[in-house]
Protein backbone atom coordinates (compact mmCIF):
# COMPACT_ATOMS: atom_id res chain seq x y z
CA UNK A 1 0.00 0.00 0.00
CA UNK A 2 0.94 3.63 0.16
CA UNK A 3 0.91 3.69 3.58
CA UNK A 4 3.68 1.03 4.07
CA UNK A 5 5.63 2.17 0.92
CA UNK A 6 6.50 5.44 1.88
CA UNK A 7 6.35 5.18 6.03
CA UNK A 8 9.61 2.81 5.14
CA UNK A 9 11.04 4.42 1.93
CA UNK A 10 10.89 8.83 3.61
CA UNK A 11 13.74 8.39 5.73
CA UNK A 12 16.25 10.90 4.55
CA UNK A 13 18.37 15.59 -11.42
CA UNK A 14 31.01 18.65 -35.43
CA UNK A 15 27.03 18.49 -35.16
CA UNK A 16 26.59 15.26 -33.86
CA UNK A 17 23.36 12.77 -33.57
CA UNK A 18 21.80 12.21 -30.44
CA UNK A 19 23.21 8.54 -30.63
CA UNK A 20 26.66 9.61 -30.87
CA UNK A 21 26.65 12.26 -28.43
CA UNK A 22 25.21 9.51 -25.92
CA UNK A 23 27.89 7.27 -26.41
CA UNK A 24 30.86 10.09 -26.40
CA UNK A 25 28.98 11.36 -22.86
CA UNK A 26 31.01 11.43 -20.10
CA UNK A 27 30.80 13.35 -16.54
CA UNK A 28 33.31 16.34 -16.36
CA UNK A 29 37.20 15.96 -16.03
CA UNK A 30 36.61 17.73 -12.99
CA UNK A 31 33.98 15.72 -11.65
CA UNK A 32 35.08 14.81 -8.27
CA UNK A 33 32.69 12.70 -6.08
CA UNK A 34 31.48 14.17 -2.72
CA UNK A 35 31.07 11.08 -0.77
CA UNK A 36 34.08 11.15 2.13
CA UNK A 37 35.01 14.20 1.29
CA UNK A 38 33.13 16.20 4.34
CA UNK A 39 36.41 16.65 6.15
CA UNK A 40 38.11 18.51 2.64
CA UNK A 41 37.95 22.38 3.15
CA UNK A 42 37.61 22.84 -0.80
CA UNK A 43 34.40 20.57 -0.65
CA UNK A 44 32.47 22.83 2.34
CA UNK A 45 30.77 25.00 -0.25
CA UNK A 46 29.10 22.20 -1.57
CA UNK A 47 28.31 20.26 1.25
CA UNK A 48 26.83 23.39 2.74
CA UNK A 49 24.25 23.96 -0.15
CA UNK A 50 23.26 20.06 -0.34
CA UNK A 51 22.88 20.34 3.29
CA UNK A 52 20.80 23.42 3.70
CA UNK A 53 18.43 22.01 0.76
CA UNK A 54 17.72 19.11 3.35
CA UNK A 55 19.98 16.46 1.77
CA UNK A 56 22.13 14.09 3.87
CA UNK A 57 24.95 12.04 3.51
CA UNK A 58 23.11 8.91 2.37
CA UNK A 59 21.38 11.14 -0.28
CA UNK A 60 25.15 12.29 -1.26
CA UNK A 61 26.62 8.62 -1.81
CA UNK A 62 22.77 7.39 -3.03
CA UNK A 63 23.09 9.59 -6.25
CA UNK A 64 26.84 10.09 -6.17
CA UNK A 65 26.46 13.71 -6.31
CA UNK A 66 29.68 15.36 -7.52
CA UNK A 67 31.34 18.81 -7.54
CA UNK A 68 33.71 20.67 -10.21
CA UNK A 69 36.04 23.14 -8.58
CA UNK A 70 37.10 24.81 -11.88
CA UNK A 71 36.20 24.52 -15.63
CA UNK A 72 32.94 24.79 -17.50
CA UNK A 73 30.93 23.43 -15.03
CA UNK A 74 32.81 25.48 -11.72
CA UNK A 75 31.78 25.64 -8.44
CA UNK A 76 28.69 23.32 -9.67
CA UNK A 77 27.56 20.22 -7.84
CA UNK A 78 26.61 17.70 -10.46
CA UNK A 79 24.28 14.51 -10.20
CA UNK A 80 24.81 12.24 -12.24
CA UNK A 81 22.11 9.31 -14.36
CA UNK A 82 22.44 6.21 -15.22
CA UNK A 83 20.40 3.81 -17.44
CA UNK A 84 19.17 0.24 -16.63
CA UNK A 85 22.87 -1.16 -17.62
CA UNK A 86 24.56 1.54 -15.13
CA UNK A 87 25.67 3.88 -17.85
CA UNK A 88 25.75 7.18 -17.90
CA UNK A 89 22.93 8.76 -19.73
CA UNK A 90 22.88 12.38 -18.38
CA UNK A 91 23.77 14.10 -15.90
CA UNK A 92 22.64 17.86 -14.05
CA UNK A 93 24.71 20.61 -13.23
CA UNK A 94 23.57 23.49 -10.77
CA UNK A 95 25.41 26.29 -9.83
CA UNK A 96 25.86 26.63 -5.74
CA UNK A 97 26.21 30.56 -6.25
CA UNK A 98 24.13 30.78 -9.36
CA UNK A 99 23.78 34.72 -8.59
CA UNK A 100 27.16 35.23 -10.53
CA UNK A 101 25.96 32.95 -13.58
CA UNK A 102 23.97 33.89 -16.57
CA UNK A 103 22.67 29.84 -15.86
CA UNK A 104 21.48 28.11 -12.52
CA UNK A 105 20.89 24.98 -14.75
CA UNK A 106 24.13 23.78 -17.35
CA UNK A 107 23.72 20.50 -18.52
CA UNK A 108 25.20 18.16 -21.68
CA UNK A 109 23.66 18.35 -24.87
CA UNK A 110 21.85 15.12 -24.99
CA UNK A 111 18.20 14.92 -26.10
CA UNK A 112 16.43 14.70 -22.48
CA UNK A 113 13.05 12.72 -24.14
CA UNK A 114 15.26 9.68 -25.56
CA UNK A 115 16.42 8.93 -21.95
CA UNK A 116 14.89 7.69 -18.52
CA UNK A 117 16.74 9.77 -15.68
CA UNK A 118 18.41 7.08 -13.37
CA UNK A 119 16.58 4.13 -14.83
CA UNK A 120 18.64 2.15 -12.74
CA UNK A 121 17.36 3.04 -9.56
CA UNK A 122 13.79 2.51 -10.51
CA UNK A 123 11.71 -0.56 -8.77
CA UNK A 124 8.63 -1.01 -10.87
CA UNK A 125 6.64 -3.20 -8.41
CA UNK A 126 6.43 -0.17 -6.27
CA UNK A 127 4.94 3.23 -6.37
CA UNK A 128 6.40 5.37 -8.65
CA UNK A 129 6.06 9.02 -8.58
CA UNK A 130 6.36 11.72 -11.38
CA UNK A 131 8.22 14.84 -10.19
CA UNK A 132 9.93 17.78 -12.15
CA UNK A 133 13.68 17.93 -11.29
CA UNK A 134 16.31 16.32 -9.90
CA UNK A 135 16.29 17.94 -6.45
CA UNK A 136 12.69 16.88 -6.16
CA UNK A 137 13.99 13.13 -7.75
CA UNK A 138 16.26 13.01 -4.51
CA UNK A 139 13.86 13.36 -1.85
CA UNK A 140 11.06 11.24 -3.49
CA UNK A 141 11.67 7.36 -2.97
CA UNK A 142 11.00 5.82 -6.12
CA UNK A 143 10.91 8.45 -8.36
CA UNK A 144 11.45 9.77 -11.85
CA UNK A 145 12.33 13.36 -12.91
CA UNK A 146 10.48 14.76 -16.19
CA UNK A 147 13.26 17.23 -16.12
CA UNK A 148 10.41 19.72 -17.00
CA UNK A 149 6.81 19.33 -17.47
CA UNK A 150 6.20 17.27 -20.39
CA UNK A 151 6.09 13.39 -20.24
CA UNK A 152 8.02 12.00 -23.03
CA UNK A 153 6.65 8.73 -25.29
CA UNK A 154 9.61 6.90 -23.85
CA UNK A 155 8.61 7.32 -20.61
CA UNK A 156 4.75 6.72 -21.06
CA UNK A 157 5.22 3.36 -22.80
CA UNK A 158 8.03 2.12 -19.95
CA UNK A 159 5.52 2.80 -17.31
CA UNK A 160 2.30 1.73 -19.34
CA UNK A 161 4.30 -1.44 -19.58
CA UNK A 162 6.59 -1.81 -16.97
CA UNK A 163 4.76 -0.39 -13.86
CA UNK A 164 3.13 -2.70 -11.62
CA UNK A 165 1.73 -0.28 -8.87
CA UNK A 166 0.36 2.87 -8.46
CA UNK A 167 1.81 6.31 -10.41
CA UNK A 168 1.64 9.40 -8.40
CA UNK A 169 2.01 12.56 -10.43
CA UNK A 170 3.72 15.27 -7.99
CA UNK A 171 4.37 18.60 -10.38
CA UNK A 172 4.89 22.31 -9.53
CA UNK A 173 1.56 23.59 -8.10
CA UNK A 174 1.97 26.11 -11.86
CA UNK A 175 2.14 23.01 -13.88
CA UNK A 176 -1.82 21.98 -13.24
CA UNK A 177 -2.63 21.82 -16.93
CA UNK A 178 0.39 19.53 -17.60
CA UNK A 179 -0.42 17.30 -14.76
CA UNK A 180 -4.32 16.40 -15.97
CA UNK A 181 -2.58 15.68 -19.71
CA UNK A 182 -0.38 13.16 -17.95
CA UNK A 183 -3.32 11.69 -15.90
CA UNK A 184 -5.60 11.31 -18.54
CA UNK A 185 -2.61 9.84 -21.03
CA UNK A 186 -1.17 7.02 -18.50
CA UNK A 187 -5.29 6.54 -16.99
CA UNK A 188 -5.91 4.16 -19.35
CA UNK A 189 -6.45 0.76 -20.24
CA UNK A 190 -4.34 -1.61 -17.85
CA UNK A 191 -3.16 1.31 -15.77
CA UNK A 192 -6.87 2.56 -15.24
CA UNK A 193 -7.59 3.53 -11.32
CA UNK A 194 -3.57 3.40 -10.70
CA UNK A 195 -2.75 6.63 -11.32
CA UNK A 196 -2.94 9.58 -8.44
CA UNK A 197 -2.48 12.98 -8.12
CA UNK A 198 -0.30 14.78 -5.29
CA UNK A 199 -0.80 18.54 -5.25
CA UNK A 200 1.47 20.71 -3.27
CA UNK A 201 0.47 23.75 -1.71
CA UNK A 202 0.60 26.85 -3.97
CA UNK A 203 3.72 28.14 -4.81
CA UNK A 204 5.87 25.68 -3.48
CA UNK A 205 7.91 22.63 -5.45
CA UNK A 206 8.66 19.19 -3.81
CA UNK A 207 12.64 20.01 -3.40
CA UNK A 208 11.01 23.17 -0.99
CA UNK A 209 8.57 21.51 0.73
CA UNK A 210 10.98 19.01 1.81
CA UNK A 211 13.79 21.34 2.86
CA UNK A 212 11.41 23.63 5.04
CA UNK A 213 9.14 20.85 6.40
CA UNK A 214 11.35 17.35 6.53
CA UNK A 215 10.43 14.07 4.86
CA UNK A 216 7.52 13.17 7.66
CA UNK A 217 5.31 15.73 6.28
CA UNK A 218 6.12 15.41 2.51
CA UNK A 219 5.71 11.44 3.43
CA UNK A 220 2.34 12.28 4.65
CA UNK A 221 1.66 15.10 1.87
CA UNK A 222 2.18 11.83 -0.35
CA UNK A 223 -0.42 9.87 1.43
CA UNK A 224 -2.54 12.53 0.08
CA UNK A 225 -2.54 11.81 -3.26
CA UNK A 226 -6.25 10.91 -5.14
CA UNK A 227 -7.69 10.10 -8.52
CA UNK A 228 -8.92 13.69 -10.34
CA UNK A 229 -12.67 14.11 -9.39
CA UNK A 230 -14.10 12.37 -13.37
Amino acid sequence: TLSEFYKLNFRFNHQKTVEEKKDDLKLPDEYVKLEGKFNNPLFKPAFAYLYHRGLKDEHISKYQIGFCLDGKYQNRVVIPSYDIDGNLNFFVTRAIGYKTTKFKYLNPPVEKQTLIFNEKLIDWEKPISLVEGVFDHMVVPNSIPLLGKKMSEKLFKELYFKSKNYIIIALDPDAWNDTVNIYQKLDAGRLYKKVLVCKLPKDIDISLYYEKYGPEHLKKLFLTSKRIKE
